[in-house]
């Protein structure tokens, strides 16, 4: 996924960072694929796993069959960024 850095990510007209955000404003950052909802759960061997959704529905679900079987597990919304072309970084050539 690329992002524009220089475009500062704003839900109507205010950066996210600057005000506590609603579930309504969570649905539309989802959906603009620069989100995405982080979802840290407990296996039952004690393992923790990580998994990023890019729908706050599909995360709500992964939470809610994790919580039935007792387990541990938390959803934080993130910010997804480029750190690198991997393109020009494995010297592919198209």
């Amino acid at each position: 996924m690329v992002t524009h850095p220089s475009k500062p990510a704003v839900l109507n007209g205010e950066a996210p960072s600057r005000r506590a955000l609603d579930t309504a404003d969570i649905h539309q950052l989802t959906r603009q694929h620069r989100y995405g909802v982080l979802v840290v759960t407990e296996r039952r061997d004690g393992t923790i796993v990580s998994q990023t959704y890019s729908s706050l529905t599909s995360a709500g679900r992964k939470l809610d069959r994790v919580r039935e079987r007792g387990l541990i597990a938390r959803a934080v919304l993130v910010e997804l960024r480029a750190v690198a072309d991997a393109d020009a970084a494995l010297g592919d050539p198209l």
